[in-house]
């Protein structure tokens, strides 16, 4: 019966005590009671696994390592793990709205053919406090939609909240290893929504969490190996079908761009020892080179962009980096954005 349809809760967790609590708590209080919690612990060090052991829930296992995994490695043992027929992925410091499930139950039944769930959301901040509503999704989000979004930022995309069989999460591989998985959840809905379409509610259920460990992990020579990586994901998207060719080469440099002025913004923000000496001149240059191999004849100008001249400037020597550096201690508004 489509009513007992059971799923998966994939909750992948790593010394996440500070926020855990109030994720579990919203998937147990699903009003949608047919499903399994599954919890991936990657060696945690705090109180984390200690937590765990109090909650008594028949739905709730949790797989523990014996030494500390990294994020790529715990996600990875997804595959290794007998899941219901559906699954979804959440944050540990992402929470459920009460009919979460319930609502991608519903969808599911109204569109048996989509390949990919999705419903609104909020984001919130460290504290639990919104911050504002993603952006406004259509029911139906078709293949070209989708890519057309993730490089415009049409579309807001976070790892939290799609529901897939998992079957097809099987199929592509999983998520991709992407270095610290940067990119790699737009990779993996990518892979999922060209099987058929995304499927989208209209009613907000669930919160993705917005704070400064989020934006820490955009810096130095990962991040920009990531995007090296989902560069060259992306140019065997464009060999797939005209209309994605289309797409990409409109769209791929300035996405490049934007994601470029992201690193640097927060490169310079810290000292030149602890990005292991990447820099902001580094950086714009071999995004340049990633933009030309997505739009070949797109003109997106580096050169004379105000903020990345900024950025390139002040990391241009010793003393404007040090002075920047000593500055933003002291006054953390933003001077490029």
């Amino acid at each position: 019966m489509e009513s007992g349809r059971k799923f998966s809760i994939l909750l992948p967790t790593f010394n996440s005590m500070a926020f855990i609590k109030p994720c579990i708590q919203s998937i147990l209080n699903q009003s949608y009671n047919n499903f399994s919690l599954q919890i991936f612990d990657g060696g945690s060090t705090d109180t984390t696994l200690q937590y765990l052991e109090t909650i008594k829930d028949e739905r709730m296992v949790v797989y523990t390592s014996s030494k500390q995994l990294t994020i790529e490695e715990n996600w990875h043992r997804f595959l290794s793990i007998k899941r219901n027929a559906f699954m979804t992925i959440i944050g540990h410091d992402d929470v459920y709205e009460q009919d979460y499930l319930f609502e991608i139950n519903r969808l599911i039944n109204e569109q048996p053919n989509a390949s990919l769930y999705q419903t609104h959301f909020t984001y919130i901040n460290k504290d639990g406090q919104f911050v504002r509503k993603c952006k406004q999704m259509p029911t139906v989000i078709l293949p070209n939609q989708f890519l057309e979004g993730i490089l415009t930022g049409e579309v807001d995309i976070m790892a939290t909240g799609f529901a897939m069989r998992s079957d097809d999460y099987d199929s592509v591989g999983g998520i991709p290893m992407f270095p610290k998985l940067l990119f790699a959840d737009d990779a993996l809905w990518l892979k999922l929504v060209q099987k058929e379409y995304l499927a989208v509610s209209d009613k907000t259920c669930f919160s993705f969490r917005y704070h400064q460990n989020t934006s820490n992990v955009l810096l130095g020579e990962t991040t920009f190996s990531s995007l090296g990586i989902y560069t060259v994901f992306l140019e065997n998207v464009k060999r797939q079908s005209d209309e994605n060719k289309k797409i990409i080469e409109a769209f791929g440099a300035s996405y490049i761009k934007a994601r470029c002025k992201e690193m640097v913004i927060r490169i310079i923000r810290k000292p030149l020892h602890e990005r292991n000496n990447m820099t902001a001149a580094q950086i714009i240059g071999g995004c340049r080179k990633y933009a030309q191999k997505l739009s070949p004849a797109n003109k997106t100008d580096f050169s004379s962009d105000k903020i990345l001249l900024l950025a390139k400037w002040i990391d241009s020597n010793a003393i404007s980096r040090n002075l920047f550096v000593w500055f933003k201690k002291f006054f953390t508004k933003p001077i490029v954005k």
